[in-house]
């Protein structure tokens, strides 16, 4: 009788990722990576110590929720909020800031609203006040300086130039009226001017005739003496 052979079952080999497979999963592994990131640092403000100042504003020139601080020009917190708050004197913006506990706030703090970029976005910027004032303690808050409005930059430009206009003007007309003086006085000042050469010629011709003759200067002296001996 013939031995029974018995073959073994062969393993099933896997198919190989194919190349969009691959870069699909690096793909989203490189997405991980970046959103872990923006994670990470968005959680630097969220779970380090922060609190927050309030300021008060007249007007804030169209700023906003997380709008960058600024603490002695370098960014280290957001605005965390803008409300309404009423006031004895009058309605004003309260303007909630969240900063980390390093940066130290002094009651002579100064706020402003400025600038950031050619895009025209707002930011805030806060001074670190000086170590005689007082820190400013829990529930306080400080007077920010309000920002120019756009269009009262635009009036003061346009009365500068209404100025400026109506001081040409003023030129103009004195130019005018000193071109007529010397019009009408023409004559009067053309003989001015040839009696200034004329004298002027009879002055040179004296002094050349002195350094020739300088004993007519000496005589003029003795006349002159005689003279006074008279009187």
């Amino acid at each position: 009788m013939a031995p029974k052979i018995t073959t073994e079952p062969k393993l099933a080999r896997k198919p190989a990722l194919s190349a969009e497979a691959k870069a699909g999963m690096l793909l989203a592994f490189s997405l991980a990576v970046f959103l872990g990131f923006i994670f990470i640092a968005g959680s630097v403000q969220m779970f380090g110590h922060f609190r927050e100042v309030g300021v008060l504003f007249n007007y804030v020139s169209g700023l906003e929720a997380n709008s960058p601080v600024f603490y002695g020009g370098l960014e280290v917190g957001k605005v965390k909020k803008l409300s309404l708050m009423k006031t004895p004197e009058a309605s004003k913006v309260r303007v909630t800031l969240s900063l980390p506990e390093e940066a130290v706030v002094h009651e002579d703090s100064q706020v402003y609203i400025e600038v950031l970029g050619f895009m025209g976005e707002k930011y805030i910027e806060i001074t670190p006040g000086s170590t005689a004032s007082p820190v400013l303690g829990p529930g306080k808050m400080l007077q920010g300086t309000d920002p120019v409005p756009l269009m009262e930059i635009v009036k003061d430009g346009r009365e500068l130039l209404d100025e400026f206009n109506g001081i040409a003007d003023s030129l103009e007309n004195l130019v005018g009226k000193g071109d007529k003086i010397v019009g009408d006085n023409q004559q009067n000042l053309n003989e001015i001017f040839a009696n200034l050469n004329e004298s002027s010629k009879n002055l040179k011709e004296m002094t050349a005739d002195l350094k020739t003759h300088p004993w007519k200067l000496l005589r003029k002296s003795e006349k002159k003496k005689k003279r006074f001996l008279i009187f």
